[in-house]
């Protein structure tokens, strides 16, 4: 039997990286075929290690230990491995997907006391581009310094660079989400192309168009007026997500016309911009993580969408932007690098964060609805869950 172990993690943030929407998706994709499909829970909060089977998946729950930290993850990768090992009937044939760039060690346990195991990376984020704010070329050339003169900063960076090197070398495939990450994995990690594949995210649609009675009624529910307009960020709220620029940008646009409102929903760094946004708080709405039925509601009475990052891969909420048919001003990186967009839709890509641009590109595009139905093109076109089932062919 070909059994596919799919790695989560539930200690820290999947939502911070998208990987949490992005196994959800993988595994709609992947019900009602042959595979036996085991979804590993790793650092479960069940207080005991149990299997169950929902919709056609098995979830395997490994409990986390008690004052779980980072230094001790080590212990618990190699005794998740062995845990495993015991799920394993000797006919079967398995693949482990793995999401998370801290599950080296698991992997290499399972390499060693299961070397006829096939194993694939998704690069969902690397962490030197937190630190360094998306900055690729800072990144080369701590790179290429071999590690020496390096700030102390600089130095923990150049470690967590030969630690994922090793992952990645040791990996069958490593799947990219966008030809950014396939060329730095490449280039600069230095790893053979042909174990490098770029699968870029898709989705489920989810869209149900609304009349304009029942968008006005949904808007009036949520408690604003028809004459109000609405611009909506999704996902953590962070300096690398653009905040600080869009709540600047933002302010000058309310000081202008009253009838502006910015919704932020998700989690993160909110005590931090609320005190930016002190004299604006009747238009700039925290509302904190909210469930996927109100952020879908929001996509479908918002006028216009904002993701202004340093940084993505290929993100889920822009694709969910775009399923929706919101327009949203974005910085062009990443999985949005690749494809091909209209004059129309370029008008809507920044080339870097900056708080003018932002500011311009809002003022200029809010309210318009000519490029509405672009954009849910591009979903159609580039983003559909079809996407996904390529992970079949490597499995």
């Amino acid at each position: 039997m070909k059994r596919i172990f799919i790695i989560n993690n539930h200690f820290g943030s999947a939502a911070q990286y998208g990987i949490k929407t992005f196994l959800e998706q993988l595994l709609n994709s992947l019900r009602n075929t042959d595979f036996h499909i085991t979804m590993v829970e790793l650092c479960s909060s069940s207080p005991l290690l149990h299997a169950e089977c929902q919709n056609g998946i098995e979830y395997l729950h490994i409990p986390m230990i008690p004052n779980f930290t980072k230094e001790n993850n080590d212990i618990y990768c190699r005794n998740a491995a062995y845990i495993l090992l015991t799920f394993i009937e000797p006919e079967d044939e398995c693949t482990f997907h793995f999401n998370f760039l801290h599950h080296k060690l698991l992997a290499e346990t399972l390499r060693k006391i299961y070397p006829q195991g096939k194993q694939i990376l998704t690069i969902h984020y690397f962490e030197w581009l937190f630190d360094l704010k998306g900055d690729v070329s800072s990144f080369r050339r701590i790179i290429q310094s071999g590690g020496h003169d390096l700030l102390q900063e600089e130095a923990g960076i150049y470690e967590h660079y030969l630690w994922d090197k090793a992952f990645f070398q040791a990996m069958d495939y490593i799947v990219a989400l966008c030809g950014e990450t396939y060329h730095i994995l490449c280039n600069v990690y230095q790893i053979s192309t042909g174990k490098v594949r770029v699968i870029p995210n898709g989705m489920q649609d989810e869209y149900h168009p609304l009349s304009n009675e029942e968008r006005h009624k949904m808007k009036a529910d949520f408690g604003f007026a028809d004459t109000d307009r609405l611009i909506l960020f999704v996902g953590r709220v962070t300096q690398m997500k653009g905040i600080g620029i869009l709540i600047e940008s933002m302010k000058k646009i309310i000081s202008e016309d009253s009838h502006v409102h910015l919704i932020l929903a998700g989690r993160g760094e909110e005590g931090v911009f609320k005190k930016m946004t002190v004299g604006y708080w009747k238009n700039i709405h925290f509302i904190g993580q909210v469930d996927k039925g109100i952020v879908s509601q929001l996509y479908q009475i918002a006028d216009l969408g904002v993701l202004p990052s340093f940084h993505e891969q290929c993100s889920c909420v822009a694709i969910e932007m775009m399923m929706f048919d919101l327009p949203f001003i974005a910085t062009r990186c990443g999985r949005l690098n690749d494809i091909p967009l209209s004059d129309n839709l370029l008008e809507y890509m920044m080339e870097k964060p900056d708080s003018n641009i932002l500011l311009d590109k809002i003022k200029n595009q809010l309210g318009k609805e000519e490029a509405k139905n672009e954009f849910r093109e591009c979903y159609l076109q580039c983003f559909h869950i079809d996407n996904l089932k390529a992970y079949m062919q490597l499995y």
